[in-house]
């Protein structure tokens, strides 16, 4: 064959890209293989921290460096992997300066890799935009993601990271080795945290005027209209943390005003109506938070007006009810009015009794 005739189409600035990257996977390879694992005494801090540890895991992490070398030249950053690693293709890396390392500053301009070797060095080369790094207190971390994993299980696995200044004499700015360990088995890095929420429900009655106590008195009955409102009334008080909310009831010993003294002839029943223009005892509430509900909610927020609620013996009735959750010491009030049909008989023990409960909507 005659050489003489074999001609090559040589571009300058290519060749000299070529021999660049060439020189800088020589040097992290010669790092890696001719350097005692050990840190630079400028080195404050270097570690790499893997994203997962367990075998075959994808390769992923952080890469940080506290320095107290300060240097305007640093244009590159080379990460040797341990030997076990498979580093995968150039296409399959990218580099984000995501600050996930509590404390860290992310790694100034940093992009790349330009340059991954899966073979002899086992590392990935790291371009600075900007060069430069600054000597101090400063912890500069960068994240990296990777088509490679970590590797079989073992210990004592070791890498180093070198910061290169490209264009002089001296090349290697700082230089140090890291450790790390790859567990066995998949997801043996991680482990499950479980835990549960015990249902929650408080619920209580007292008096709006403390005097009163859990009494609701009526006094002297009238048959004049809009009758008479009991001055006091009851406030339930509610927590629940159930996830519907809660609904609350409400049940009459009687359905009526009855009097022992003088029988049920004299009874004054209850009933759903306007006291204004009807006869009848009965029951009304209202609330700030909670849905009052019909017949009871002639005035829900404020508990004003003059009409009433029938009241059941023989059944509960729903007065109130929320579907928020979580509820906090939410309440509602209870009362009670009436207004008589005039055929009554006199006696001072005309009374009732009402049951007021709830439950949370679990």
């Amino acid at each position: 064959m005659d050489l003489s005739k074999f001609r090559i189409n040589r571009d300058p600035k290519a060749a000299l890209s070529i021999l660049l990257q060439l020189s800088l996977l020589i040097v992290s390879l010669s790092y890696a293989l001719l350097y005692p694992p050990k840190a630079n005494a400028a080195i404050t801090n270097l570690f790499v921290v893997l994203d997962r540890q367990s075998a075959s895991a994808t390769l992923s992490g952080y890469v940080c460096l506290k320095t107290g070398t300060t240097s305007t030249t640093v244009n590159k950053v080379i990460v040797n992997f341990p030997s076990t690693f498979t580093l995968g293709s150039l296409g399959g890396w990218a580099v984000d300066t995501t600050t996930g390392i509590n404390g860290s500053t992310a790694w100034p301009a940093i992009v790349g890799p330009t340059v991954v070797d899966d073979v002899a060095s086992k590392a990935a080369i790291f371009s600075m935009t900007t060069p430069g790094i600054t000597a101090g207190a400063t912890l500069y971390c960068f994240h990296f993601t990777s088509g490679g994993n970590v590797g079989v299980t073992g210990s004592n696995e070791l890498g180093q990271v070198t910061t290169v200044a490209a264009n002089t004499a001296n090349g290697v700015i700082d230089n140090g080795s890291y450790a790390t360990s790859i567990v066995a088995g998949t997801n043996s890095d991680q482990f499950s945290v479980t835990a549960s929420v015990s249902g929650t429900f408080t619920f209580s009655l007292s008096p709006t005027v403390a005097g009163y106590g859990q009494t609701l008195p009526l006094g002297v009955l009238t048959s004049s209209a809009n009758g008479t409102t009991a001055p006091n009334q009851i406030q339930a008080t509610v927590s629940t943390n159930a996830h519907n909310g809660y609904f609350a009831w409400i049940k009459s010993a009687n359905a009526k005003l009855h009097s022992n003294q003088v029988g049920s002839g004299s009874d004054l029943n209850s009933a759903t109506g306007d006291l204004a223009s009807t006869t009848g005892y009965g029951a009304f509430a209202c609330s700030t938070t909670a849905t009052i509900a019909s017949p009871y909610n002639a005035a829900p927020v404020n508990c004003n007006g003059t009409s009433v609620g029938l009241l059941h013996s023989t059944q509960f009735d729903q007065i109130a009810a929320e579907t928020a959750a979580p509820i906090v010491s939410h309440t509602f009030n209870v009362g009670v009015r009436a207004r008589l049909t005039g055929s009554e008989l006199p006696a001072n023990d005309y009374s009732d009794t009402l049951t007021v409960v709830a439950s949370g909507s679990f």
